[in-house]
């Protein structure tokens, strides 16, 4: 029984590394410059991370689990437009009903 904890304890602390790894990533992220800002890449990077999340040996209903898959599923959702606010056919008329719609 001891050592099913110790193993339990331990997949719980790797999820708790990758949690902040995931946060580490996501930080980098909001720091580039739009600019430079390769949507793709990120996008790849957060499904990479998804994956490994998908592969760990943890209760998947942990709060924590649940909650970084969440925030996993936001970035998926977030990069994409990013991508598309990115493209250079994105004319002034196309930011100014952006602008009237926020």
């Amino acid at each position: 029984m001891v050592e099913g904890i110790k193993i339990e304890v331990n997949n719980m602390r790797g999820l708790w590394d990758h949690i902040s790894y995931c946060q580490q990533i996501f930080q980098n992220n909001l720091a580039v410059k739009w600019e430079v800002t390769n949507c793709g890449e990120m996008e790849d990077e957060v499904k990479k991370l998804q994956k490994t999340l998908k592969e760990m040996k943890v209760d998947k209903k942990a709060n924590a689990y649940n909650g970084i898959l969440e925030e996993l599923k936001k970035w998926l959702l977030f990069l994409p437009l990013i991508a598309e606010l990115r493209d250079p056919a994105m004319r002034e008329r196309h930011w100014q009903k952006l602008r009237d719609k926020v």
